[in-house]
């Protein structure tokens, strides 16, 4: 790894140009971007983080939000000059043509490394983790629950979990990871009517599970003959340095 903080021009650049292309380039400055291709933009100075990542993706971040203000994706080439005592930062590829010009007048870092990292991000609190958490303990929505099936086909659709009650009373069980909304009310609605239009003498149980539900949703449930479960689970990772999306 290569860097220097608030540098003259001249060893911006000589940083800056001594990356080679598995190197990961960022250069925190005062720029300028000029855009040309399907469309033309301009943005004028002010501070922001440039990234040049070594599949010659290259983003242009101002200090809030999420996504770059300017651009371009895997396969550009880049190239570094001086220009007027200015360190210039082109990038370009062919296919559509596009050209993107950023020119600093002010540089507070220039960086460039190769970081390793081969490790795969691993998700979890997805609704299929939910499903296969009250699949594997039923407890959690309420005791003597037995699940029989997932993904029951419907004329309505896919039901997520089947089941029978400690009464033997089949159950359907619609599961969200966040809130629950009023379609979701509607959907479960479907499902059971769908169940007892094959068995019209079968009363069927539908309950609509969620963290959370709005008092609005809660009494529409109880209008439809419905129920509502609340729950939190977390899940916990292989590797316990790793934060699950329920921390957040």
């Amino acid at each position: 790894m290569k860097y220097t903080i608030s540098p003259n021009p001249d060893l911006a650049y000589k940083i800056a140009d001594s990356r080679n292309h598995n190197s990961l380039l960022l250069i925190l400055g005062e720029c300028q971007v000029k855009f040309n291709g399907r469309a033309k933009s301009f943005l004028d100075y002010g501070e922001r983080l440039v990234l040049v990542k070594k599949d010659g993706v290259v983003l242009v971040h101002r200090s809030k939000g999420c996504d770059a203000i300017n651009w371009q994706p895997p396969g550009t080439k880049t190239s570094i000059i001086l220009d007027n005592k200015q360190l210039v930062l082109f990038s370009y590829r062919n296919n559509p043509p596009e050209q993107m010009q950023i020119r600093f007048r002010n540089i507070m870092m220039v960086i460039h490394s190769a970081l390793k990292d081969k490790v795969s991000l691993k998700l979890t609190g997805m609704e299929s983790d939910y499903v296969e958490m009250v699949k594997k303990d039923p407890s959690v929505i309420e005791d003597g629950l037995r699940i029989i099936g997932k993904e029951r086909r419907t004329n309505s659709g896919a039901i997520d979990l089947y089941g029978m009650d400690k009464n033997n009373i089949p159950v359907i069980i619609e599961l969200k990871r966040g809130a629950a909304g009023i379609p979701a009310v509607y959907q479960l609605e479907s499902y059971v009517k769908d169940l007892k239009k094959k068995n019209q003498n079968v009363k069927v149980r539908g309950i609509l599970c969620a963290p959370r539900a709005s008092s609005m949703v809660q009494n529409l449930l109880v209008e439809r003959g419905l129920e509502y479960k609340s729950y939190r689970c977390n899940f916990l990772l292989k590797n316990e340095s790793q934060r699950t999306l329920m921390d957040f």
